[in-house]
């Protein structure tokens, strides 16, 4: 009869599209994890007529209480059901699990361990290692087993009773009965023989492949939100669990992730890596990123007052100090996730190779060739009375409304040879010229231009308005009305803008441009 039933919950798991643990979470009609004796035959008669159903009611209640004392017995201290009788559901699968065929105890501790760090988040490896006697290694498997069922998972396939444990560790284990844990899961296929020896492979791929989704133009900012507040540090475990949002754990298991993060650590006693350890497994440089970085204040720097030359007075060289008095007066500071011994060391590398600041500051190309123009254009404003705007019209010589290379770089030389300051127009800004071009030999529109200057393109359509307004002999009414398309009272951006845009000049006015002139007449 035994045999019959277990049997037919075997085809029932089979043919019915249900899983044992569902099957026996359907006798659980309380959902409390336990099956009353009452409970267990009434469902087992239903569930399985052609063996159980068959029993007479003698043999039926023999056999419910067969069930409940082998499950009870193998699974002591788990899940112990009241002492009114009845079993659990993780007894119940457990029962019949043990009386299937082809369920051995490595199947089993497999499944069980797989579980196991589902449920914990904790690879096995971290709980159980090492060489255990049979004593040992069957305590170990109960504490497995309560961390499962603390969380509730029940029906789960991890049945093993005492004795089959003490056989497989007699079996398994050294002439002195003791197991080798560390091979048992590399058997199994938890760890891989490499985790022996370090990071997989595999480990190592998936990390380049993380990191590669975030990008190197954004990975300073990720690291910075994994970082302790106080350091340039951030935690083995902090960056694992940010690198799993880009799929570092998908193909790998957590152990053999964090292994190869503890391989890239400079702080590998504490746990704890630097930015630059990432840099290790992907094809970014570190002295790059630095560069990049040291750029943008002084880039910035370029375009206030009379430039980083006058910032930093006569010295060629630049001091850790000078830099973070740039970066403070600029609003860009330096990056958390850089430490300053790296970027003083950096500063020291310039020095020695006879690099001035200056030279290095250009190197950001056409972003410093930029600053540097922004810079004389508004020198060339500042020295005169004529807004950019005016300066723009007198630079376009052919009035086509849109600057040439040549154009520009005339205008400079005049503009700057007229306020009596250093006519000096570099490569620099030549070619920061070419790369602002629309598309090449197009020229820079008006509203581009503003954009350099960092002005907004409302400036010039007020200045242009007030301009027609002054010179025309209508009265301000009558433009009124005429803006006023639907007579309610009001001029909308939309009306503003269609009047504009048939006027000479304000073709290039967007939507937005258009709003913002609104709003300095109604705020």
């Amino acid at each position: 009869a035994e045999k019959s039933l277990v049997t037919d919950l075997a085809r029932l798991e089979e043919r019915g599209g249900k899983t044992l643990e569902a099957i026996a979470q359907l006798l659980d009609r309380n959902k409390t994890g336990f099956i009353p004796s009452q409970d267990l035959l009434m469902g087992l008669k239903s569930l399985c007529p052609a063996s159980f159903g068959r029993l007479r009611p003698r043999e039926a209640n023999m056999l419910a209480g067969r069930i409940e004392r082998g499950a009870l017995v193998n699974i002591t201290g788990i899940n112990q059901p009241p002492n009114n009788g009845g079993v659990s559901v993780l007894g119940l699968v457990g029962w019949v699990r043990a009386r299937q065929g082809g369920s051995d105890v490595g199947q089993k501790l497999e499944r069980l361990f797989r579980m196991f760090e589902k449920v914990s988040g904790v690879s096995v490896s971290e709980i159980v290692h090492g060489s255990l006697s049979a004593h040992a290694f069957i305590t170990a498997i109960r504490s497995l087993q309560q961390t499962i069922g603390s969380k509730d998972i029940t029906g789960s396939d991890h049945f093993l009773s005492e004795s089959s444990l003490q056989r497989f560790v007699e079996k398994k284990g050294d002439k002195n009965d003791m197991l080798d844990v560390s091979a048992l899961l590399t058997s199994l296929g938890l760890i891989r023989e490499a985790d022996t020896k370090g990071a997989s492979k595999e480990a190592k791929l998936d990390l380049s492949a993380a990191l590669s989704r975030i990008g190197e133009k954004r990975i300073g900012k990720y690291f910075e939100s994994w970082m302790d507040s106080e350091t340039c540090l951030a935690s083995i475990d902090a960056v694992l669990t940010g690198l799993s949002k880009f799929g570092l754990v998908r193909q790998v298991s957590v152990e053999d992730a964090r292994l190869a993060l503890v391989e890239l650590a400079s702080e590998k006693e504490g746990g704890f890596l630097l930015c630059s350890d990432l840099f290790k497994c992907v094809d970014w440089s570190w002295e790059t990123h630095i560069k990049k970085a040291l750029h943008v204040p002084l880039v910035e720097a370029e375009t206030m007052g009379t430039g980083l030359a006058d910032l930093i007075g006569q010295d060629i060289d630049l001091s850790l100090n000078q830099l973070q008095e740039i970066a403070t007066l600029t609003g860009k500071a330096l990056p958390r996730h850089i430490p300053t011994q790296d970027i003083d060391q950096f500063l020291t590398k310039l020095k020695n190779a006879r690099i001035s600041i200056l030279e290095f500051a250009a190197g950001a190309g056409n972003a410093w060739g930029g600053a540097t123009l922004k810079r004389l254009l508004l020198s060339i404003e500042a020295s005169g009375t004529l807004p950019i705007h005016q300066v723009f019209k007198n630079m376009d010589q052919d009035g086509n409304g849109s600057l040439s290379h040549e154009e520009l770089i005339e205008g400079l030389r005049q503009g700057l040879e007229a306020a009596k300051l250093p006519v000096e127009v570099s490569k620099d800004v030549s070619d920061a010229i070419k790369s602002l071009e629309t598309s090449p030999g197009q020229g820079i529109p008006l509203h581009n231009f503003m954009d350099i200057v960092g002005r907004p393109f409302a400036n010039y359509l007020e200045a242009r308005l007030e301009a027609i307004i002054r010179t025309s002999n209508i009265d301000l009414s009558s433009i009124f009305q005429a803006l006023d398309k639907d007579g309610d009272g009001t001029v909308t951006a939309e009306e503003m803008g269609v009047a504009l845009k048939e006027i000479k000049g304000f073709e290039d006015a967007t939507d937005q441009d258009v709003k913002d002139l609104l709003s300095r007449f109604d705020p």
